[in-house]
C-alpha cells in the first residue's frame, strides 16, 4: 500500500526564518513529500544517492526501501522484517552493502539488488550485549560499531570474524572516521569523544575531546579542510580542528533543544543541523569564528565588586547580601546580574541566539552592527536525524512524529557569490 505522501502541488511548505535581526537568509526550504505510514519510531533513514529513493529502520523491526514511482509517490520497494528493533544502520552504495545495527546487539549485514527490489541475507555479527547505537562501514572491509555494553568492535565483512575492541568507560553513541589519519571518533553519553588509531588489525588510544556536557549525538567531518562537527544533547555543536596537536576547537550555538543531526555540505562550504526544537540550521563556514571565552572565577563581581553568595566574609564586612555568579560571553568575567543584563547574538563567536553579555560588551557589540552568519528555518517537527544529498539538493529529516519529510533546498544550498577564503585554511 503506498505512503501517504503530499507533494509541492498538494501542499508546498516554505520554512520561515527565526533568526535574529538583520539577518537574511539565502533560501527557503520547500516541503517536496513526505511519509506517515509508521506507528514506531524511524531512527534513521538516508537518500540512496543518484536514485529517487530512501532506506530507512525503524523500531518496527523493518528495514524499508522506499522508490518514488511516476505517479509522485513513494511506495515501499523492499521491507525487510528482522528480529529486533532497528537502531541504526549505514550503506555503501558502490557495493550495495547495508548494515544495520539492532536493539538486541545483533548487527545484520544485507546486499541490496542493483534496482533496489530485493535484499539477501550476507551474514550476522553478535557484536554486542546490548543496543547498538552506531555502525559504520570503512576502507578494507572494516565494520566499526559501539554499544550500549560500553563496548567498541571492529569486525571484518569479508570473513565475517571479530578482529578486536575496546572496553569504553560509557555508552558509545556515534561514530565517524578519518580516512586519512584513520582516526576513529568515538561520542559517548557522558559528552566526551574518544579518539584511536585504527592500524591493520589493531587499535591505538590516543586522546579524549571533552567539550560537550551531554551526549554526543552525532558526528560528521569537513574532510578536505580536516574538521570535525559534533553535534550534542547541551544544544551546541563543536567544530574541531584535526590539524593542530591540540585538536583546537570553536563553538556553534543555534538551537533551543538537542541537537539530533547534522550534515556537511561541501559545495556549498555549509553545515545543515536539526534538532528537536523543530528547526534546521544553515551555517556558514566560509568565516572562520573565535573560540569561546575563557571564564573567569572570582568571589566577587568584576565589575561593581559585589559579593557572590559564597563570600560571607565579604557579605559580613559589607553588610550586604551575596549574588549569583554569571558570565559574560564574550569577555567571560564573572559578573553579578545587574551587571550583565543585556543580550545579544554574537555571529563572530558562534552565537546566533541572544546570549548574557556585559554592558561593555553589549556597547561593542551595538557599535560593530553584528551579521549572521546562519540562518533558521522552520521544520514543524522535532527532528531527529538528518540525511541531504547535495546532487540533488535535497535534504530528509525523520522526526519524534514518526513521519518522514523531503525537503527542497535548492536555494538554500547555492554556493555563494563570493567565497570568502576560510582563515582555518590560512592556518
Amino acid at each position: 500500500m503506498a505512503s501517504k505522501i503530499q507533494s509541492s502541488a498538494e501542499g508546498s511548505e516554505h520554512a520561515s526564518v527565526m533568526s535574529g535581526a538583520g539577518s537574511t537568509p539565502r533560501g527557503r526550504l520547500e516541503l517536496v513529500g513526505k511519509i506517515e505510514s509508521y506507528d514506531d519510531a524511524v531512527n534513521m533513514a538516508v537518500i540512496i544517492p543518484r536514485e529517487d529513493g530512501i532506506i530507512c529502520v525503524s523500531d518496527d523491526r523493518t528495514v524499508k526501501v522506499w522508490m518514488k514511482r511516476y505517479t509522485g509517490q513513494y511506495w515501499p520497494s523492499i521491507c525487510q522484517n528482522v528480529s529486533g528493533a532497528c537502531v541504526c544502520m549505514d550503506f555503501c552504495i558502490e557495493l550495495r552493502q547495508l548494515v544495520v545495527g539492532l536493539d538486541c546487539g545483533i548487527i545484520i549485514e544485507f546486499k541490496v539488488g542493483d534496482d533496489y527490489n530485493k535484499v539477501q541475507h550476507v551474514r550476522d555479527y553478535p557484536a554486542h550485549t546490548g543496543r547498538v547505537n552506531a555502525v559504520l562501514l570503512v576502507d578494507e572491509n572494516i565494520l566499526l560499531s559501539c554499544g550500549s555494553d560500553k563496548c567498541f568492535q571492529i569486525n571484518c565483512t569479508e570473513t565475517g570474524q571479530r578482529l578486536t575492541g575496546y572496553q569504553l568507560n560509557t555508552s558509545g553513541s556515534c561514530l565517524q572516521y578519518e580516512s586519512s589519519s584513520k582516526y576513529v571518533f568515538i561520542g559517548d553519553n557522558s559528552g566526551q569523544i574518544t579518539v584511536f588509531k585504527l592500524d591493520a588489525d589493531k587499535i591505538e588510544r590516543l586522546t579524549t575531546l571533552k567539550r560537550h556536557t551531554a551526549t554526543v549525538q552525532c558526528m560528521t567531518l569537513d574532510k578536505s579542510r580536516r574538521l570535525l562537527f559534533s553535534a550534542s544533547h547541551d544544544q551546541s555543536i563543536v567544530v574541531w580542528n584535526l590539524k593542530t596537536k591540540d585538536f583546537a576547537a570553536f563553538e556553534l550555538h543555534g538551537h533551543l533543544d538537542k541537537v539530533r543531526g547534522i550534515s556537511f555540505c561541501e559545495n556549498s562550504n555549509q553545515l545543515l543541523s536539526v534538532g528537536e526544537d523543530c528547526v534546521v540550521v544553515c551555517w556558514d563556514l566560509t568565516k572562520f569564528r573565535d573560540p569561546p571565552a575563557k571564564w573567569n572565577e572570582s568571589d566577587a563581581c568584576e565589575s561593581c565588586s559585589t559579593p557572590f553568595f559564597w563570600n560571607v566574609k565579604s557579605m559580613w564586612e559589607t553588610k550586604s547580601f551575596g549574588g549569583r555568579q554569571h558570565h559574560c560571553r564574550k569577555c567571560g568575567k564573572a559578573l553579578c546580574a545587574k551587571c550583565s543584563a543585556h543580550s545579544d547574538v554574537i555571529p563572530q563567536m558562534g552565537f546566533e541566539l541572544q546570549v548574557r553579555v556585559c554592558d561593555n560588551c553589549h556597547n561593542q557589540l551595538e557599535a560593530e552592527k553584528q551579521t549572521s552568519l546562519a540562518t533558521i528555518h522552520d521544520l514543524r517537527h522535532a527532528a531527529v536525524y538528518l540525511d541531504v544529498d547535495e546532487n540533488s539538493r535535497t535534504i530528509l529529516t525523520t522526526g519524534k512524529d514518526r513521519v518522514i519529510k523531503l525537503w527542497d533546498a535548492s536555494t538554500l544550498l547555492q554556493p555563494p557569490k563570493q567565497q570568502v577564503l576560510s582563515t582555518i585554511q590560512k592556518k
